[in-house]
């Protein structure tokens, strides 16, 4: 028998909140090992039992200091129905049958929060993590040791590798997309040989992304791919065993990029020039969508060398991101990454902030370096380049032709080695037509321009930009969220996000912050303004097919400005009650209830 999905629904502390149903006994209190967590005024620790059964389901008061209520009379133990009321304390919950949209997880967040382990247990796994830490350094140091450019037998650093990492045995493999993977050498345990079989999915990832690098899992047997520049034939590093340290999988990658580009398994003779591969940066997530792998494409051949970029996005698009992606792919990824915002800095003062400024200019001045200088040997990134006076242009133009910076009131030049990528949210050509541009200085940054999709436009990667920022703010904020259903899901992924990923990012921290502990983000937190709107096709000429998708967006927005209420969204639509609920069934708008 298939039970149906329950959850209770209600505010606490003044803030809308859900908690879904699990079969069998859910406990109601203020601990927080409750499936309910209600920490709040008149809430007991273990206040009340709410038990979901195939018949039916039923409140257990648990001898609470201030009692449990149905439907405002206090009870002992009762049944519970749909829509009944149930008052834990100051506390009052509605139960709720749930859409199935909302009882199934589009993305789950495995492992407990920070704040459900106790100390102990988190000083120790501190303890152990940098242990693992200091052990992969250790192997990365000693296969680095062992791996001069070209290296023609991978077998001295893997058997350095396995040594330093505690592991029974490791294997190194390549693999062309077809077959088996060929091993070009193994040491130790023989399950190795066993684990190399598995590996197979790992390249394809490798392959179909062509990021570069891709990453299984670190424990009884960890596996790490990396392409080999030139060819389409990635590079893997597999070992086995159950002294391999967890917490591993950066320096397994690593491990595993170092392989790639150093063996003599790369084109021999010169013949053909390596393309590098990308190098994602911590906290970079790559996306999948056919914007950003076509996105990925074009980075590839420009991280070798350099040639002047202009980053063209939308602002919130991401464009920091792909030029800290281009930073750690290239020959100067060993060099500073330097961003400076043209548009967050005053005129007058962005002249010292980029080219430094000598002591004694102006009372009370002392000598600072600019930008151009902090960033030599790296990459320097001009942000909304488009915002810099002409004058201060004229001058860069002059630093990038001459290479050397004069700091404010400085006699001497200083010579600086700097990549530039600049970035703006305006097109270039917009800027050119308007004259806030000078066109010498513009052909001189713009030696590719590279244009990031908005998030509209790959909402393919909004699944994977979800997850990591749940995850990342969950880990944060010590909160236990169990994950984002499916139903909240799609209203993500419909949503427009005119501030692209640094909308999204700000909305799901405020998401995290609302869900109940232990709970999934469900629908029900999700604001009005985020449900699916969909958009007339511009190729239907119907009149009544554009006065729906107005009046879609005008109602979703009046109920975000009341906060859901309807009778107040009501008011501001110049409409009955009754005209609205109307609309709303015939617009197919869910407003939770």
């Amino acid at each position: 028998m298939i039970m149906s999905a329950y959850r209770l629904r209600g505010e606490v502390g003044g803030v809308p909140a859900s908690f879904a149903l699990v079969e069998g006994d859910n406990l109601v209190g203020s601990r927080m090992e409750s499936e309910v967590v209600l920490a709040e005024r008149g809430v007991s620790r273990r206040h009340a039992l709410v038990r979901v059964r195939p018949g039916g389901i039923e409140v257990e008061d648990l001898g609470s200091k201030n009692g449990t209520r149905l439907n405002g009379k206090p009870v002992r133990t009762t049944a519970v129905h749909v829509a009944d009321e149930l008052r834990f304390g100051s506390v009052s919950l509605v139960l709720e049958e749930v859409a199935s949209g909302d009882a199934d997880l589009a993305v789950r967040l495995d492992g407990p929060a920070p704040e459900d382990a106790g100390g102990r247990t988190t000083q120790s796994e501190s303890r152990q993590a940098e242990r693992a830490c200091g052990t992969w350094l250790s192997a990365i140091e000693k296969v680095g040791e062992l791996l001069p450019r070209p290296v023609t037998e991978p077998g001295p650093p893997l058997r350095a590798l396995a040594l330093a990492a505690g592991a029974a045995g490791g294997a190194v493999v390549e693999w062309d997309g077809s077959g088996e993977p060929t091993i070009h050498t193994a040491c130790g345990d023989p399950q190795v040989l066993r684990a190399v079989a598995q590996a197979r999915q790992l390249f394809r990832e490798v392959a179909r992304i062509g990021t570069g690098e891709a990453l299984s899992e670190v424990g009884e047997v960890g596996m790490a791919a990396a392409a080999v520049p030139g060819t389409d034939r990635p590079i893997g590093v597999v070992l086995v065993g159950p002294a391999l340290p967890s917490g591993g999988g950066p320096a397994l990658r690593a491990v595993a990029r170092l392989l790639a580009g150093s063996t003599g398994l790369a084109p021999a003779g010169g013949e053909a020039r390596p393309t590098p591969v990308l190098v994602f940066p911590d906290g970079h997530v790559a996306g999948e969508s056919p914007a950003m792998t076509a996105l990925y494409r074009q980075l590839r051949p420009l991280v070798d060398g350099d040639l002047p970029l202009l980053i063209v996005g939308e602002t919130g698009a991401g464009k920091e991101h792909v030029a800290r992606l281009i930073h750690a792919s290239s020959r100067r990824a060993r060099g500073p990454f330097v961003a400076l915002n043209c548009a967050a800095i005053p005129a007058e003062l962005l002249e010292a902030e980029l080219f430094g400024i000598e002591r004694g200019v102006a009372t009370g001045v002392v000598e600072r370096e600019g930008k151009l200088q902090q960033a030599s040997g790296g990459v320097l990134l001009l942000d909304e380049i488009g915002d810099m006076a002409p004058a201060l242009q004229a001058k860069l133009l002059r630093v990038l032709q001459e290479r050397e910076v004069v700091p404010v009131g400085g006699k001497r030049s200083v010579p600086v080695d700097v990549g530039l990528i600049a970035a703006t949210n305006t097109e270039p050509e917009r800027l050119l037509a308007e004259g806030r541009f000078r066109p010498d200085l513009f052909y001189r940054i713009a030696g590719y321009v590279l244009r990031v999709p908005p998030l509209r436009e790959r909402r393919e990667d909004i699944p994977r930009l979800v997850e990591h920022f749940v995850r990342r703010f969950a880990g944060e904020t010590g909160r236990a969220v169990r994950g984002v259903t499916v139903r909240a899901m799609d209203a993500l992924i419909g949503y427009r996000w005119p501030g692209n990923v640094r909308e999204l990012e700000h909305e799901l921290r405020r998401l995290v912050y609302l869900c109940p502990h232990g709970q999934a983000i469900d629908s029900t937190l999700v604001p009005p303004r985020l449900a699916v709107q969909p958009v007339a096709d511009p190729d239907d000429l119907r009149l009544e097919t554009h006065v729906a998708a107005t009046e879609r967006v005008v109602i979703l927005r009046a109920l975000d400005r009341t906060g859901g209420n309807q009778t107040q969204a009501a008011k501001l639509l110049g409409i009955s009650r009754n005209g609205l609920t109307l609309k709303l069934e015939r617009l197919g708008i869910s407003t939770g209830d």
